[in-house]
């Protein structure tokens, strides 16, 4: 759903105010770049002080904003982000992706500042070199800390409420074990909710082992069983 709003907000932007065709909406005629840095200068008004870690989650902006930014030309913006600390000393960015369960969205924003940084190497070396050994750091620290965190305790954060099931999800996602992995996406089966089972299924799916796999698929079938045969469609199409 989310990605059809993202299409759509896209062709608006930067369609002909005059439409070509009979039934076509009517667009901005922006420029991509103008149109991208229009969006985000209208969710910057929303934050306190400029800090986009300040923004309220609505369900879209965290998994795009890096996204946005590259389109508006603005990989500075980025690195920036990735950089800045809040009122305790922490990175702002990751803090707030994982408040809201969404640390794989925060190595996905690591991944494209590593890209941008990589393909400027040639103008600035010794800069780039700097946020390549950051950002790699960054990634390390967190497959270290996801990799430590016991599985009964994984399990009682998110049965007890201290955690949501989505950032339980998003810390077994970066686990590089297999056999952990499956061990902690069956302890938060029983938690979670039908609009996190594409997720589920999707980090399911990528298990090497097929054993994992099935074991993990067959604790999903009891939580969801009238659902089932649409978890079947999801999985098609991971």
């Amino acid at each position: 759903m989310h990605d059809l709003m993202h299409d759509l907000a896209q062709r608006l932007l930067t369609s002909s105010p005059q439409p070509l065709h009979e039934g076509e909406l009517p667009g901005l005629g922006l420029t991509k770049v103008e149109a991208h840095s229009q969006l985000l200068e209208r969710y910057r008004n929303k934050t306190q002080k400029g800090h986009w870690y300040t923004l309220k989650d609505d369900g879209y902006i965290y998994a795009y904003l890096t996204w946005h930014m590259e389109q508006a030309e603005k990989a500075d913006d980025i690195h920036h982000l990735l950089r800045v600390s809040n009122a305790a000393g922490r990175n702002g960015w990751y803090e707030e992706c994982e408040a809201i369960g969404k640390s794989a969205g925060f190595i996905s924003d690591v991944g494209r500042a590593w890209r941008l940084a990589s393909d400027g190497y040639s103008q600035a070396p010794g800069e780039t070199t700097v946020k390549l050994f950051r950002y790699s750091f960054i990634k390390a620290s967190l497959n270290s800390l996801a990799s430590q965190i016991p599985i009964n305790l994984l399990e009682a954060l998110v049965s007890k409420g201290v955690w949501q099931p989505a950032q339980g999800l998003a810390y077994t996602q970066q686990m590089q074990d297999p056999v952990r992995k499956a061990r902690c996406i069956s302890s938060i089966v029983p938690y979670i909710s039908k609009s996190l089972l594409p997720e589920v299924l999707k980090t399911t799916y990528q298990l090497e082992e097929g054993a994992y796999r099935f074991y993990v698929l067959s604790l999903i079938a009891q939580r969801f069983p009238k659902t089932w045969p649409d978890a079947l469609i999801v999985i098609q199409h991971v």
